[in-house]
């Protein structure tokens, strides 16, 4: 066998592999029109699930969830629109936000008075 007959064995069967692999995996959804339950939007923060709930989600200009009704009239859970999320993200800072709360405390600390003994003063 020569080098080029390995390579295009090699080729066809990564080609293979990836077809195979295409046929177990969902299509990918463009960002333009996916919509990212809080779990999602929780990963593209880097946060915990409690924090973008907490902290971002909340917030007023963060993008509006979209609840569909379901068949027997419950509303589904809250999903953000993907590109509204990314959107925000750019435009706003990336640390979440102070919580208002009760200044810390502050260390003081205090300085030895020296006194300087004048040098002809009698002893």
């Amino acid at each position: 066998m020569t080098a080029a007959t390995e390579q295009t064995q090699f080729e066809c069967l990564i080609e293979q592999l990836a077809s195979a692999l295409r046929l177990h995996l969902p299509p990918a959804i463009p960002l333009s029109v996916d919509q990212w339950s809080s779990a999602q939007c929780a990963a593209y923060f880097k946060c915990s699930l409690w924090t973008f709930r907490k902290d971002y989600a909340a917030l007023e200009d963060f993008p509006r969830a979209r609840q569909r009704r379901t068949k027997r009239g419950h509303l589904s859970q809250p999903l953000w629109p993907a590109s509204e999320v990314i959107a925000w993200w750019e435009r706003e800072e990336h640390a979440p936000p102070k919580r208002p709360g009760r200044p810390r405390k502050t260390r003081v600390t205090t300085t030895a008075k020296t006194t300087a003994i004048p040098q002809d003063a009698p002893e």
